[in-house]
């Protein structure tokens, strides 16, 4: 009998190894059929975001140089007719028809393959970096010992004409040290006195020479190239200069963007530049088309494999999971700015990557110090692409001291410390202080609102201290006094004067016509599953730690944009999305996972999680090629007169 019970007892025991033998097994084949499904919705995504890069075009550029372009043969005809009637025949009429060919082509050559004023900033820096020619030099004046008393009485004399607030200088004993406007030449492209050319050069007797000097992320010669203006730019001088916002010959222009992201992007174009010849200048459209597969694209592609790592670990249900990589990659607008240059896509990645790495840290317990030294580094990389991550990275730095303070300390923090040494570095080479270019503007809405109703002029309302507000010559024009304008945003239209009311403002930010969850309602799924995560009795692997941090950023970023200043309030400007809101978006996919889980158990529930999805990519791929347009739901809202256009 016990000879019996033993063969039983044994019997049992090899078909029970055998049920977990057949179960881990069919737990890994499904775990291979996940990921190979994973591998596909992300291939595919990439692949429509190929798509919209190789077809990357301002259309009303292009249907401008269309109409133009059919408007040649006329032009010409009706040219040799007037030629004709005055006599004018042979090689002589030919010549001149050739000229007025060429000049009514350069005219109609209106197509570019930048979308925005805003990815057109950002180019400029990366031109004004790579191209020789593109260069902005001054040309300084050496004086003659004998004349060094005289050009300073000169500047004394000058400083009552400056804007009373010029925002650098606090005694005229300063201000007669510096250089006064029109001192200092530079390379511009149209004649005018500040030009340095023969002519100028010589004029002022008083000069030995003029020291030709580079003026470090400048992008006044890349800027005044027909084609290439930009709005997202500011003003200001040199540090030995005196810069006087008033007037429009005074002063640099820079992109307004913070300058680590396009000095990184520098490099590339540097390559394609130096080695094959390429050229934004010259051929803008095949550059532009390979450096966003180089900048936009591959950091997506990457970004989409990171947070479907996320996803396989954290997700419960094979439906649950596909449905969050689903989400990713088609429900969210990180696919829609892959045509355009921005910061967002870099910033998305950069997070995404410091995100994966956490969860290797905190979640599987890895003590790899590569994983510490990936979550530093991009959690910083993320701060420097979108200013706003900074409550990302300060929170998972926060996590990694608590859980493991030794690696943090030692290979995290000091990878993040890189990026921060880099950012503050090529910020203080532009622009002479380690603030950003956003940081020195004023409340110009409340400004001008006050200076209306005591009659003031804008004109008289300069101040150094405030980039944004200045005078200047407009691209493509001649530098002279009749063509100078006052800045875009101390003149602002549209929907850069920004929302008045708050309450209407943070209607219209969550679930009005240009809403994070009217647009894309999954994020409402992903809301919830923070909750449940944040509440749980126990941490579970660091998923109610993830859920905490997650919640508290959701609710600190809320509560920054919805307070703005009445300019700030401008729902991300000319954008399909409430964009601000990019650096979430990565804590929002896992997100969602314990909401669909438990979805994924009804037909009902997943038809509702379906039906959100339906509409978040919906949302998503209303602006089919270029991502700077009004959403669908502002649309709608204006044409069945909902609300007034702005």
């Amino acid at each position: 009998m016990t000879d019996e019970t033993t063969r039983v007892d044994a019997l049992d025991a090899s078909a029970a190894a055998q049920n977990a033998t057949a179960t881990l097994a069919d737990a890994e084949e499904r775990r291979a059929t996940r990921r190979s499904i994973y591998a596909v919705l992300i291939f595919l995504a990439l692949g429509v975001g190929f798509g919209k890069i190789v077809a990357v075009d301002s259309l009303p550029d292009r249907a401008i140089q269309n109409n133009r372009l059919a408007q040649i043969p006329k032009t010409l005809q009706t040219k040799e007719k007037e030629l004709r009637d005055k006599g004018v025949s042979g090689e002589r009429l030919e010549a001149e028809l050739e000229r007025v060919y060429a000049a009514a082509l350069r005219d109609a050559n209106k197509a570019r393959p930048t979308l925005s004023a805003n990815d057109r900033s950002r180019w400029l820096t990366i031109r004004a970096l790579v191209e020789p020619k593109a260069r902005v030099y001054r040309y300084v004046p050496i004086y003659k010992e004998s004349a060094k008393a005289e050009v300073e009485a000169e500047r004394r004399a000058a400083t009552s004409t400056y804007p009373s607030a010029t925002g650098q200088t606090t005694t005229e004993e300063e201000l007669v040290a510096k250089f006064a406007p029109g001192e200092i030449l530079r390379n511009c492209a149209h004649p005018c006195p500040e030009r340095f050319d023969e002519e100028n050069a010589k004029a002022d007797a008083r000069v030995v020479e003029y020291r030709k000097e580079l003026v470090p992320y400048a992008i006044d010669k890349a800027w005044e190239t027909p084609g290439w203006d930009s709005i997202d730019v500011v003003k200001h001088g040199a540090p030995d200069e005196i810069y006087d916002p008033s007037n429009p010959a005074s002063g640099y222009i820079y992109s307004s963007k913070p300058t680590l992201l396009p000095t990184v992007m520098a490099g590339p174009y540097w390559i394609l530049n130096r080695c094959f010849g390429l050229s934004l200048a010259k051929r803008p459209f095949e550059t532009t088309r390979i450096l966003l597969v180089i900048y936009q694209l591959i950091p997506l592609g990457i970004a989409f494999f990171c947070l479907a790592s996320i996803i396989e670990s954290v997700g419960k249900t094979d439906w649950g999971r596909m449905y969050a990589v689903a989400a990713a990659t088609f429900g969210t607008f990180a696919l829609t700015f892959v045509p355009t240059l921005n910061n967002h896509l870099p910033g998305f990645a950069s997070i995404s990557i410091a995100l994966w790495a956490a969860f290797k840290i905190l979640r599987d317990g890895k003590t790899n110090p590569v994983y510490f030294a990936l979550a530093g580094f991009f959690g910083a990389f993320a701060v420097a692409c979108d200013l706003p991550a900074l409550a990302f990275a300060a929170g998972l730095c926060g996590i990694l001291l608590v859980k493991r303070p030794l690696k943090t300390i030692f290979v995290a923090i000091p990878a993040g410390l890189v990026v921060a040494a880099a950012f503050i570095a090529t910020n203080y080479i532009a622009h002479n202080s380690i603030m950003p270019a956003y940081s020195c503007k004023r409340d110009h809405m409340a400004m001008q609102a006050e200076a209306k109703e005591k009659g003031v002029d804008p004109q008289t309302l300069f101040d150094a201290s405030d980039w944004y507000y200045y005078n200047y010559y407009p691209a493509g024009r001649p530098r002279e006094a009749k063509y100078a304008r006052l800045s875009h945003w101390a003149n602002r239209t549209g929907i850069d004067r920004g929302e008045p009311s708050i309450l209407r403002y943070a209607f219209h930010s969550t679930v009005g016509a240009r809403g994070v969850f009217s647009l894309t309602p999954i994020w409402i799924l992903s809301v919830w599953g923070l909750c449940v995560w944040a509440f749980k009795t126990k941490d579970d692997k660091g998923l109610r730690t993830f859920g905490v941090g997650a919640l508290t950023l959701t609710v600190v970023f809320f509560a920054f944009f919805l307070t703005r200043d009445q300019g700030d309030r401008n729902y991300g400007g000319m954008s399909c999305w409430s964009r601000w809101f990019f650096p979430l978006v990565p804590l929002f996919v896992p997100a969602l996972l314990p909401i669909v889980d438990r979805m994924s158990k009804s037909r009902r529930l997943r038809g509702v999680a379906l039906a959100a999805l339906f509409w978040s990519a919906a949302s998503a791929a209303f602006p089919t090629w270029n991502p700077w347009v009004a959403p669908w739901l502002y649309d709608l809202a204006v044409n069945w007169g909902w609300m007034k256009p702005y």
